[in-house]
């Protein structure tokens, strides 16, 4: 065998007088809709931790708060911590609206926000103090029911009569 040679072989099929070759158009890939979306989701995510370890922190304290608050046995100070937080919840309520009304429609957006928010909360306090009366008016009524029943008279100077 003499000296061994390498080479190429082509094949090109003609019709017609005319070669068919086709290019085939290589795919092109955007890479910044892949970063924004990388850097959105690493936003989600850290978004998401933070609230976590937030709410987790929040809770702890709460107990903490309530445990010392239940050993003490100083229900006024819950009281006025819990009449504290619910304003500041409030407060930060109307707040969050108004800048997010401020951020959708200027000042006009910050006023609607403003005044929605505030009758959301004039309707609620309404409500809360009507449904208290009601329960009130229930108590009454079942006190006053209990002590004819016992033959406690409030108004009349005899016993088992409540006239």
């Amino acid at each position: 065998m003499a000296g061994k040679t390498s080479g190429e072989i082509v094949i090109r099929i003609k019709s017609d007088g005319q070669d068919n070759h086709t290019d085939i158009p290589q795919p092109t890939y955007d890479d910044t809709s892949v970063n924004e979306f990388n850097n959105a989701l690493k936003n989600i995510i850290h978004n998401e931790a933070f609230q976590y370890a937030k709410q987790v922190a929040i809770n702890e304290a709460r107990y903490e708060i309530n445990k010392n608050f239940a050993l003490r046995d100083d229900y006024v100070g819950q009281r006025d911590l819990n009449i504290t937080l619910g304003v500041v919840s409030k407060v930060y309520s109307v707040g969050t609206a108004v800048v997010s009304g401020a951020i959708i429609g200027g000042p006009i957006g910050a006023g609607i926000a403003l005044a929605g928010s505030l009758i959301a909360e004039g309707v609620q306090v309404y409500q809360n103090l009507d449904q208290q009366n009601i329960k009130i008016a229930q108590l009454n009524a079942q006190l006053d029911y209990n002590r004819v029943r016992a033959g406690y008279s409030l108004t009349a100077g005899s016993v088992g009569d409540n006239k």
